[in-house]
């Protein structure tokens, strides 16, 4: 079943007046869904249109009142966020969207949290040289694995959750992270990916279940990333000959595909039990992420496709690029951005809308309802009327 949705935060929902909100989203805008973040990532961000704060600030946290029995398995504690105040909003927001006929998504992310990483750096990724990397939840790890899937459990059990829309369930990326880089050297995709492969604990004993030779293959990243960083000069290969090269990488990188395949199994798994859908974000090459489209297509109910653009040409890229990839198109939710510099006005977004609608799309998510002006709502509205 195809929606229109868009994403948002709680508490621009709880200060605007959930249902003059909700209202409005419907009925003048055009949407018969809302994805709201329910686990979230550190965050700051301007509200042009809040009736609350200007800035939001808020370390990652979950937005909503966990049940503490379903997270017994792992040693990750739940964090419900200090702005709730023990209130449960989410809650509320569900009733509301029930009452209008609207449609609940939960937007959840799942391994992109420096909070917990830095409460738990067991639970982070570590690179090479053994350094934890917080932003990144390790997918491999077992606790980890019992946090996602208990905050899912939570989720569908008791909100009436349409969608679990997953984002981050996979390896992190090098540099997704909330602090000041100071780097004084080049650094091409090749160091990029290497410095972002995960060497903790519960990954190299995957690894090594395999036949994996893991201190061989981190002595040699080791040496690969010294060598490039003393000479100050990236490496002009690709990723795909540095994964050639490195005895054992192609291996491990198999390990990876299988610990974010296997993990978003188990959370189908506790949708399925609530009569959620699963929605996936693309996360890209699983060299990167482990995400393998061939391994999660079978599991998940939609694919998201994120597309910030106003290229007509490039959403229409994006689309062939996942039909090739065997995605259909009423199995696709097209991500597009609602505000500059990703588009400049309303006729770009309209014409990227269109372009999708015109390639067989008809789910679209909008981003984001607080951090967009309040004009730009119309340019949403407006899009929907001419694509569909």
């Amino acid at each position: 079943m195809s929606y229109k949705t868009m994403w948002s935060y709680l508490w621009d929902f709880v200060d605007e007046g959930m249902d003059e909100a909700l209202v409005y989203l419907r009925d003048e805008v055009g949407l018969d869904a809302v994805s709201v973040a329910t686990s979230y990532h550190t965050v700051e961000h301007l509200r042009p249109h809040g009736k609350g704060p200007a800035w939001f600030r808020s370390e990652g946290a979950l937005y909503f009142q966990p049940e503490a029995s379903l997270y017994a398995q792992t040693r990750i504690a739940p964090r419900p966020s200090p702005w709730l105040g023990g209130e449960n909003h989410l809650l509320a927001l569900a009733d509301k969207c029930r009452a209008l006929d609207m449609k609940l998504i939960s937007w959840t992310v799942c391994c992109h949290n420096s909070n917990i990483g830095s409460r738990y750096p067991e639970c982070a990724q570590r690179d090479a040289f053994g350094i934890p990397y917080p932003p990144g939840l390790c997918p491999a790890n077992p606790d980890v694995r019992e946090y996602l899937k208990a905050v899912v459990t939570d989720l569908v059990s008791r909100y009436n959750i349409h969608a679990i829309e997953v984002e981050s369930l996979g390896y992190d990326n090098w540099r997704h992270s909330h602090h000041h880089d100071k780097i004084g050297v080049p650094l091409g995709p090749v160091e990029q990916f290497l410095m972002g492969l995960c060497f903790c604990d519960a990954c190299c004993a995957r690894a090594r279940e395999c036949h994996s030779d893991t201190d061989r293959l981190r002595e040699s990243i080791q040496s690969f990333l010294r060598a490039s960083w003393s000479e100050g000069v990236r490496h002009e290969g690709t990723v795909e000959e540095a994964v050639s090269s490195l005895p054992g990488l192609k291996a491990y990188l198999g390990m990876r595909v299988e610990a974010v395949t296997t993990l978003t199994q188990e959370i189908k798994a506790a949708c399925e039990a609530h009569r959620s859908l699963l929605v996936c974000m693309d996360m890209g090459s699983p060299a990167f992420s482990g995400f393998d489209m061939d391994e999660i297509l079978p599991i998940a109910d939609r694919i998201e496709l994120l597309c910030y653009t106003d290229s007509t040409e490039r959403v229409e890229a994006t689309v062939k690029a996942a039909l090739e990839k065997g995605v259909p198109t009423e199995r696709m939710t097209m991500g597009l951005c609602a505000y500059p510099p990703a588009v400049q006005d309303a006729e770009s977004l309209r014409r990227v809308t269109a372009k999708a609608s015109e390639m067989g799309v008809r789910s679209f998510s909008f981003y984001n309802y607080g951090i967009m002006p309040k004009k730009n709502l119309l340019w949403v509205r407006d899009a929907l009327k001419a694509a569909l």
